[in-house]
């Protein structure tokens, strides 16, 4: 309560005399969005001398409190990205639950098994890999706000090579080694052969999966989110009615299977490649999205690779700590492997939902970075922080309310349904801690810190909740509440790091860092520049 104005005009004016003659100001309608909201939010700094509790610091607190929940025009732009965010991250989950179910139900257990263990051990690596193509929200936002369309069209061309080159070692090895490493869980010979002869055709789905999701970052920074929702949704729809057709006229083996998801996928990036190059949306974007000589921008390819590779050790260390805590919960019991993985299908819907919160929230804050405006950045921040712990409450309020339904709805199993009772309240509870730590990882990473913010879920992970779960499970070997219990606790440390990283963040040095970075990787300013004055 005691910190500077959210908005501060000398902050954001300062910015556009900063000493780079390709730094642009900021685009008269955007930045005048949200003036009007804030030029009445001034601090004078007159509650320093007074303690948190006096009536002047409280009730200025609250004014505050007031200006971050008021529903502006950045809280519809936040709502605008969320709403189809969170639609599509519901609708993914449940189709991928109705492929598995179809594979299990038509297929048989071998193919079943097969299927979900292959893409388990794929997501290991995967996951490294995945990052490299999510970076591009963050540096295509900072890219756009900054008006080098050019240079967001070059960073997704320079990601997809980079993806492309790690593919060849993740490839390779999945190819010779999926076999040995399934037979390694101790499953089938059957189990193995059908795993591996998937996993050959599924690479290729893979990456045309990632082809697709590299051009609908550029869907998301152009204002084309629904568009983009409605091509992902078609996407993933496709995927299902390809299995049902498959399974309905045809006895298909797992490999078949693998072969429709990559004829669906490249359809679809067909599709996207069409409409990037022929739409007439991403005009700007063009030059560099097609051009020549884009790995030889050094400087992008810096940006690229700074931010991507945290984010990518993130994810592995996010899906690596799951896997791990499985293992540990198999200390306890088959029961609890069990139930600790129908947990965490219902711990994935929920962090899905909050991730599409994030989503949202990174594209804005990144964008106001890179148009100059960290007063908006800020606020944009608050109010996704705000947002998402309402989604979180009203989430966690369900999950309490249907706390007696929801395991027999997951399970027949009456011992997995006490399992499952047992830890539903500390989940709702945990939900909680997860909104918080989630989106303040995303929100630290769209100033450019994934990074620090990676630090911060390595801290809370590896060394809180992994050290916590093995005394926890192996030493005293207490329930799956306990190894639940080391998660929140996890979350809540990472989430307290990053959100005190946010709360002093120095706002307008962030802005300048991120405006010169991407007027310094910018090598289209001369044509933009001639576009304009024609």
């Amino acid at each position: 309560v005691n910190d500077h104005s959210f908005h501060d005009p000398a902050a954001d004016a300062s910015l556009t005399s900063y000493p780079t003659a390709t730094l642009p100001p900021a685009p008269a309608e955007e930045a005048l969005e949200t003036t009007d909201d804030l030029e009445n939010f001034q601090d004078d700094g007159c509650c320093q001398s007074f303690f948190w509790c006096h009536p002047m610091v409280l009730y200025r607190a609250f004014r505050k409190f007031v200006q971050i929940a008021k529903c502006d025009k950045e809280t519809g732009h936040l709502m605008k990205l969320g709403f189809p965010f969170l639609f599509l991250s519901i609708v993914e989950g449940a189709l991928d639950i109705g492929i598995v179910s179809l594979i299990g139900l038509r297929m048989g257990t071998v193919e079943l098994s097969a299927y979900v263990v292959s893409e388990t051990l794929l997501g290991i690596s995967g996951g490294f890999l995945s990052g490299m193509i999510e970076s591009l929200i963050t540096i295509c936002s900072h890219a756009v706000g900054s008006r080098k369309f050019a240079l967001a069209g070059e960073y997704v061309q320079i990601s997809v090579w980079m993806y492309l080159l790690c593919l060849i070692p993740h490839a390779l090895f999945w190819s010779f080694y999926m076999k040995p490493m399934i037979e390694f869980f101790h499953f089938e010979e059957d189990v193995a052969l059908a795993g591996q002869a998937y996993t050959r055709i599924a690479l290729w789905a893979g990456v045309l999966e990632e082809m697709s999701s590299a051009l609908h970052s550029l869907f998301y920074v152009a204002d084309c989110v629904v568009f983009s929702t409605v091509i992902e949704t078609l996407h993933s729809t496709y995927y299902l009615l390809a299995v049902l057709f498959y399974t309905m006229y045809f006895d298909p083996t797992l490999e078949e299977i693998a072969w429709a998801f990559t004829a669906v996928s490249g359809l679809f990036v067909i599709i996207d490649l069409l409409v990037v190059r022929f739409s007439g949306w991403f005009t700007e974007y063009l030059p560099g999205l097609f051009g020549a000589g884009a790995l030889c921008n050094s400087k992008a390819v810096r940006v690229v690779f700074r931010t991507a590779l945290p984010l990518s050790i993130g994810y592995v260390l996010s899906y690596g700590e799951w896997e791990i805590l499985v293992f540990l919960a198999g200390q306890l019991g088959p029961a609890e492997v069990a139930a600790w993985g129908i947990l965490g299908f219902v711990w994935d819907t929920l962090e899905s939902i909050t991730l599409a919160i994030g989503d949202a929230a990174e594209v804005r804050c990144a964008y106001w970075l890179g148009v100059g405006r960290p007063s908006v950045a800020r606020l944009s921040v608050y109010k996704s922080l705000l947002l998402g712990m309402l989604v979180g409450a009203v989430l966690s309020a369900a999950i309490l309310v249907l706390q007696d339904d929801l395991p027999p709805w997951l399970t027949k199993d009456p011992v997995l349904q006490g399992l499952i009772a047992d830890c539903i309240p500390l989940m709702a509870v945990g939900n909680l801690s997860m909104t918080f730590g989630s989106l303040s990882w995303t929100l630290v990473g769209s100033q450019g810190k994934y990074g620090l913010a990676t630090l911060h879920v390595l801290l809370g992970s590896w060394i809180v909740t992994l050290p916590l779960a093995v005394v926890a499970s192996v030493h005293f070997h207490w329930s799956i509440e306990a190894q639940l219990a080391t998660v929140v606790i996890g979350y809540m440390i990472s989430g307290t790091l990053n959100s005190v990283t946010l709360l002093h963040s120095d706002w307008k040095e962030i802005s300048k860092d991120v405006m010169l970075e991407q007027a310094e990787a910018n090598r289209h300013g001369d044509e933009e520049e001639e576009d304009e004055d024609d």
